[in-house]
């Protein structure tokens, strides 16, 4: 099925995740772990210097944010694919990950072929997010939110547009930043709209 193996970076400051994650992979043929390391300089270089398809990573660095080491990577080595491996399943930190760059998102406690089909996804240029977080992601998507209520109000098109990214939980620097608009014109503008909507 695969014409050559997915050479992955394995990057996370506890030696016993490590161990764990290739103990799941050992018997994953169309896979090779071509590298380790435990701190963000070591993964820097080994993401700039091999030339790994994957790199997994865990959202434990020492003195840099989540958001941080993924700028890092990214700025070093565009093309490489990147997969978190972590205990914290809040929907917002979900998102603004994805948002950073990150193609794959799994819990520590992912068995190996979910392991697996996650490489094997993100490699092929698709996203992967955890089984146990899709469900809360479905029952979000069911839920009222803003935007399920635009067609019900009369609504302008930067309405429309801030209403959208509150939405997608950014934040009133980030809405501020992605219109080009200040922060007190967010705050004045979404609080307007969300009367207008009957949500909070």
């Amino acid at each position: 099925m695969y014409s050559e193996r997915i050479k992955v970076i394995l990057a996370d400051a506890n030696q016993i995740v490590r161990e764990g994650i290739k103990s799941l992979l050992q018997s994953a043929e169309h896979i090779e772990i071509v590298g380790e390391a435990q701190c963000i300089e070591e993964t820097v270089y080994l993401a700039e210097s091999l030339q790994a398809t994957i790199l997994i990573a865990g959202l434990n660095m020492p003195d840099f944010s989540d958001q941080q080491w993924i700028k890092t990577i990214k700025n070093v080595n565009r093309e490489i694919h990147l997969i978190t491996l972590t205990n914290k399943t809040e929907s917002t930190l979900v998102r603004k990950l994805l948002r950073s760059g990150i193609k794959g998102y799994l819990l520590k406690s992912a068995q190996a072929n979910e392991l697996e089909a996650a490489i094997s996804a993100v490699a092929g240029g698709g996203f992967y997010i955890h089984e146990q977080l899709k469900d809360i992601f479905m029952e979000r998507l069911i839920s009222p939110t803003p935007v399920d209520l635009l067609e019900e109000v009369c609504i302008s098109k930067r309405e429309r547009e801030i209403l959208n990214l509150i939405a997608n939980e950014y934040v009133n620097n980030e809405i501020a930043n992605q219109l080009c608009i200040s922060i007190h014109t967010v705050e004045t503008r979404r609080k307007k709209q969300l009367q207008k909507t009957k949500t909070r």
